[in-house]
């Protein structure tokens, strides 16, 4: 979708130069008349060009800037706004939630605010079905990455494995108030695992160069070990109640390194003289719920 010269929008004359961008009409009496009789919702919302009938349903005119600002730049922006009342909302929920549960006065600004997800997915039975397919899924990546190494090359999309400094003191702390984030929230974002359980190329590449010496069948047996019986319904099959069953050096690294908008609120916000406090407040379509204050003690001398 590209923009067309600037036209008259009622005769499609070739408006002259001198005007700007914005200009929808040319100098003649007439078109003036005609385009004032247009009703508004026939009118693009963006530059108030009359709407062609083919895009009278997506509300504006067609143009690249005007699409893309209606279905791109407006929704964003709505949702910034929608999220950022949310986060006041939230402020004040801490306030209430504090003189209930008998925080101090004088530590509520203390503990950073972090707006969450809810999982709200029951733990059912996992079906063999769903173990079937992990191990389907497994075994497929496992073979592409056994291809990989065995032509001495590497796809070229491949990341290595996430190395990390040791965490200093205040670092361990801030993981464990973002661990206790997840914990709250049940892990959201990890459903989206599914069968697959994010575990791709990557990861089998990354395991296979910690195991050279494993065959396909003790890898796969390494990781159905963790299945368990009970997982959280149509999450990833190794999601419990708890938590996630797979040890954090086999899970796939987008599981040991994404942060939700909510946790990346608190992430890296606590000086190295700080508290490591936060409150966890859940976000159920555009309501709060709950609420619930952690605070990471510091490590015994």
């Amino acid at each position: 979708m590209t923009d067309t010269p600037n036209l008259c929008t009622i005769c499609e004359a070739t408006l002259s130069l001198r005007r700007g961008r914005d200009d929808v009409l040319c100098d003649s009496l007439s078109c003036a008349a005609a385009y004032r009789a247009v009703p508004d919702h026939l009118k693009c919302g963006v530059c108030g060009r009359v709407i062609p009938p083919a895009h009278r349903a997506s509300r504006h005119c067609g143009r690249y800037a005007c699409a893309k600002t209606v279905a791109v730049d407006r929704p964003q922006a709505a949702a910034r706004a929608a999220h950022a009342a949310l986060v006041v909302s939230a402020h004040t929920q801490r306030r209430v939630r504090a003189a209930r549960d008998g925080v101090p006065s004088g530590a509520v600004e203390s503990y950073r605010v972090s707006v969450i997800p809810k999982n709200t997915r029951r733990v059912s039975a996992l079906p063999r079905r769903r173990r079937a397919l992990f191990e389907v899924s497994l075994r497929a990546h496992l073979a592409e990455a056994r291809g990989w190494l065995a032509r001495g090359e590497l796809p070229p999309t491949y990341r290595p494995p996430a190395t990390e400094p040791t965490p200093t003191v205040q670092a361990q702390r801030q993981m464990a108030v973002l661990g206790a984030g997840c914990a709250a929230c049940r892990g959201h974002c990890c459903g989206r695992g599914k069968e697959h359980a994010f575990l791709g190329v990557d990861a089998m590449l990354h395991y296979l160069q910690r195991f050279p010496d494993k065959d396909d069948e003790t890898i796969v047996s390494d990781y159905v070990a963790y299945l368990s019986k009970r997982t959280l319904t149509d999450g990833c099959v190794f999601q419990n109640s708890d938590g996630c069953a797979l040890p954090r050096d086999m899970r796939a690294d987008i599981c040991n390194a994404f942060h939700c908008t909510g946790l990346n609120m608190i992430r890296d916000a606590f000086e190295d003289d700080e508290p490591v406090r936060a409150f966890f407040i859940h976000q159920v379509g555009t309501g709060l719920q709950g609420g619930r204050f952690v605070d990471i003690p510091p490590a015994a001398d």
